[in-house]
Parts: structure tokens; sequence; C-alpha cells
């Protein structure tokens, strides 16, 4: 069995910005104190997902 596809994005301070698999992707924002201030998910066809 082959290893599952993932490709991690980081910005210029090493927080994860997006994350892409075979079955969908997940976006984060961080607010100016660093904090993640928003998550945006997406699996296959549905719609994207913010919390």
């Amino acid at each position: 069995m082959e290893p599952a596809l993932r490709l991690d994005r980081r910005d210029g301070e090493n927080r994860l910005i997006s994350v892409v698999t075979a079955t969908g992707s997940t976006s984060y924002a961080y607010g100016p104190d660093g904090g993640r201030a928003k998550t945006v998910s997406t699996v296959g066809a549905n719609p994207a997902t913010t919390t």
C-alpha cells in the first residue's frame, strides 16, 4: 500500500497555512496576535466548511 499524498504549506513564521490530500484540502488564516482565526475545509465535491 502506498502512503497517502499530503502537501503542507507554511508561512514565513512556520505556521501551517494549508494541507492538501487526495480527498480534500484545508486552509488556515491567522489573526494579528498569531492565533488561528479561520479554518476552511473542503472534502471531495462537497461545499467548503468554514470555522
